[in-house]
């Protein structure tokens, strides 16, 4: 029975030794003493081993405990996060695009036109020519 608790645990550990309750099922074949019974250390073995493995088996479900905790609480987190920037976009989407304590459209005096740069940023303006994209005409 001791054996077939190790050999699950290592079956769960996918091939790789979990502590000393791998030792059952990698042992050599029990002694046995006269009749085929097998001896009082062979035993004591045995249950040592099942005992690690239900340690074993405790530990990985204590520790899968806590990650799913974490994992959880991450979850909520980003769940919040995505729920502000929501709101935060469809209320960018209401203001025109406008970021809050942004600009807000204006008759600039040198170019004549409605836009969201301040009058001194102009284009039309000599010393701003250095800033014009490429293709840049002038609208007056």
């Amino acid at each position: 029975m001791y054996l077939l608790a190790d050999q699950r645990a290592s079956t769960r550990a996918q091939g790789k030794p979990v502590g000393s309750a791998n030792g059952a099922f990698r042992r050599e074949p029990v002694s046995t003493s006269v009749g085929g019974m097998p001896t009082l250390d062979d035993l004591t073995t045995g249950f040592d081993n099942l005992a690690n493995a239900a340690t074993t088996d405790k530990a990985v479900l204590e520790s899968l405990v806590e990650t799913n905790k974490v994992l959880t609480a991450t979850v909520a987190e980003q769940a919040s996060t995505i729920d502000r920037l929501t709101k935060e976009n469809a209320q960018l989407r209401r203001q025109g695009g406008r970021a809050s304590g942004g600009s807000e459209k204006k008759l600039c005096p040198n170019c004549n036109k409605v836009v969201v740069h301040k009058p001194d940023d102009c284009f039309e303006l000599e010393k701003n020519a250095a800033k014009r994209p490429n293709g840049w005409r002038s609208s007056l």
